[in-house]
């Protein structure tokens, strides 16, 4: 499972993709995951490959830049504030 792997917590401040200006769709927390890179290496992801692609258990997908997925700070996340993500 991912929760035994190697994980760390980090506090960020996010922004909820649906925020419009002034809507205050902002929230801090720690959260605690396993940095997408060490995933990437360990899958054997594709040399010259561009662009992560994520698809959500509810159907959501997006993309973006590897160089981001690379960032030891892009984390796959399973806990939020020292307790499980909420389902919501």
């Amino acid at each position: 499972t991912l929760a035994a792997r190697p994980s760390v917590a980090q506090e960020s401040t996010l922004m909820c993709i649906s925020n419009r200006i002034g809507a205050g769709l902002f929230s801090n927390a720690v959260w605690r995951g396993v940095p997408l890179r060490d995933l990437l290496e360990d899958a054997g992801a594709r040399p010259g490959a561009v662009e992560v692609l994520l698809r959500g258990a509810d159907g959501y997908t997006d993309t973006f830049a590897v160089e981001k997925a690379m960032d030891p700070t892009t984390l796959v996340v399973f806990e939020m504030n020292g307790g499980p993500l909420p389902d919501r």
